[in-house]
């Protein structure tokens, strides 16, 4: 069972309630297999596809990668993750990424982190590119909030990530709750295709939450 519930109007809301204690859940699938739960005050560990590496976002939401069995940790230089989350590392291990809740469960922020030598480096164009997107084709300009972007998952060969991107409850930009999916070129941060509900519905249906459908 999916550890996310919707309103009547489809908005994405984590269950923040009860989670925090349960770091049993860590780790599970939440959306799919493509994308694992982050519990808040626990100790959430993720290890990569070439198992070469292990994903650590701790308690205070701090965000380390490690060799598995060492001690020693590479910090990210980035703003804690706030659960209720999800993280995702990519099929080559060479970059992950974090739908933070903002502590809230009633937002998304997508958060991509590529690997690079020694260092975890954050890159923020992914999300700003999808919010300007969805502004664009909503044609809501200043007004309206910006959408909620989710990451939903990688192509097979890890050169594509896929955005779920959805309108806001309140004052949103568009109609509530409605949303579009996107394709990231992981080479250049490039958006270059974009699905409609009904097209996204039919090419993503194993990544899609269910109560979309």
């Amino acid at each position: 069972m999916s550890k996310i519930a919707f309103t009547a109007v489809l908005p994405l809301v984590f269950l923040s309630a009860g989670l925090g204690q349960n770091c049993a859940l860590s780790g599970t699938p939440a959306w799919s297999k493509e994308v694992k739960d982050i519990i808040a005050d626990c100790d959430n560990r993720l290890t990569s596809p070439d198992r070469t590496l292990v994903l650590n976002i701790g308690i205070e939401g701090q965000i380390e990668i490690s060799k598995p069995g060492s001690k020693e940790k590479t910090k990210a230089q980035a703003r804690a993750v706030q659960p209720p989350a999800m993280a995702s590392w990519s099929p080559k291990s060479s970059a992950f990424f974090v739908n933070d809740g903002e502590g809230s469960g009633m937002s998304s922020v997508f958060r991509l982190f590529r690997i690079q030598s020694d260092h975890i480096v954050e890159d923020s164009t992914p999300q700003a590119q999808a919010v300007m997107l969805y502004r664009s084709l909503k044609e809501c300009g200043s007004k309206g909030n910006d959408p909620e972007v989710w990451g939903l998952g990688w192509s097979s060969d890890g050169t594509r990530l896929y955005l779920f991107i959805q309108a806001t409850v309140h004052d949103p930009c568009g109609e509530s709750a409605s949303f579009i999916v996107a394709t990231v070129i992981l080479a250049d941060d490039s958006l270059v295709e974009h699905f409609t509900e009904a097209a996204a519905k039919r090419k993503f249906r194993a990544l899609l939450p269910h109560e979309v459908f």
